[in-house]
């Protein structure tokens, strides 16, 4: 029993020893306050991700849109036209410097954006099959939902026609 008791004291010291703090020379702020650069710590940190212009947008959502929807190049244009013309409208929308005056005309714009989208999926189930036009309503709950993080099929090549599974895309 005593030997448990103080090889426990034991761990417990070495643990407390070892989140104390950095001892000396191994990192943590500098006494005057000022946080060390991240290359001194031993870890680089990652840049934070570039902002896409509304053009680079655009052609990530194409690239996607050809995989998982399988457009032809007739429908890959005519699909680049209405979402343009979509992103055109919405851009035209926003209000200058991004804030809005109250909390009614930020209601107002998410309703036009809506109305927005509504008509751009029609314009869609124009150009697209039944089939790819619910494969583009889910691709877009999707991001929607989780913009920075492609689940599943979403952002990669259309998996085989195997049709004995069911898909559930969805986590």
């Amino acid at each position: 029993m005593k030997r448990c008791l103080i090889l426990m004291l034991m761990l417990m010291l070495m643990l407390a020893m070892g989140c104390g703090g950095p001892g000396k020379g191994k990192g943590g702020p500098p006494p005057d306050g000022q946080a060390p650069p991240p290359e001194s710590m031993g870890q680089e940190r990652a840049a934070p991700p570039k902002e896409l212009t509304p053009q680079e947008r655009l052609d990530r959502r194409i690239q996607d849109l050809v995989q998982i929807l399988v457009l032809t190049p007739e429908q890959t244009g005519q699909v680049r036209d209405i979402l343009g013309r979509s992103e055109a409208q919405k851009q035209a929308l926003e209000p200058e410097g991004g804030r809005w005056d109250s909390p009614d005309a930020m209601s107002k714009y998410f309703l036009k954006l809506r109305q927005i989208d509504q008509l751009t999926t029609e314009e869609l189930g124009k150009v697209l099959s039944k089939d790819q036009l619910k494969e583009y309503q889910d691709y877009m709950e999707d991001q929607r939902f989780h913009p920075v993080i492609k689940r599943g099929k979403k952002g990669g090549p259309k998996p085989s026609d195997d049709k004995t599974k069911p898909r559930d895309n969805r986590n």
